[in-house]
């Protein structure tokens, strides 16, 4: 089990809070232990492979691959102050050239949620889920995984809380007042 650092003192910095924190871990331990899930059909697995095959595409051909993602990304993110914070023990970026791929995790998942887009969790499941959706059974294969498989039921509840969370109002007004190249101001529709 790992702890970020910042979480360590929230879960075990006062002796009631560490107890209930022990018990969680030991119940979740036992739970998993004593009544494992369902093993996953091969099926069920094909399809997450087709899906994550198609998310994956989508979520690089936006973040890698079009030239305006990166400006777009240091635009209307505070990513470029997040560098001046300091925020755990390692710098923000690998690297001080380069792309999206020299950041850390915190500082890339902390842009996006600044701006509340939650961009990194959600981007290209949308297609994934879509051309599942057009094809031959895809509705009942993904009702009877989302039903009975519990991972792709836990999945699914995290993307819906993470799209509840995001708020395209306030990532507009972010764009709106952050993003001058009408180019940039495109692609901000498109993700």
């Amino acid at each position: 089990m790992t702890e970020q650092g910042e979480m360590i003192r929230f879960k075990f910095g006062q002796p009631d809070i560490a107890l209930r924190s022990m018990e969680i871990y030991a119940c979740a331990v036992l739970e998993a232990t004593l009544l494992p899930p369902r093993t996953p059909e091969p099926h069920w697995r094909d399809e997450m492979d087709q899906l994550a095959k198609v998310a994956h595409g989508a979520y690089v051909g936006v973040v890698r691959e079009d030239p305006d993602f990166v400006p777009y990304f240091r635009a209307v993110t505070p990513e470029g102050a997040l560098g001046r914070l300091p925020l755990g023990s390692r710098p923000t970026k690998r690297r001080q050239d380069g792309g999206v791929e020299t950041l850390r995790a915190i500082p890339w998942i902390f842009a996006w949620t600044q701006i509340r887009l939650m961009l990194p969790a959600w981007l290209g499941s949308g297609e994934a889920f879509s051309t599942r959706l057009e094809q031959p059974g895809g509705r009942d294969v993904l009702q009877e995984m989302r039903n009975e498989w519990p991972f792709f039921g836990t999945y699914l509840d995290m993307l819906e809380m993470l799209l509840a969370k995001a708020d395209v109002a306030i990532a507009a007004y972010y764009e709106h007042r952050l993003v001058d190249e009408p180019s940039l101001k495109a692609l901000g529709k498109t993700a």
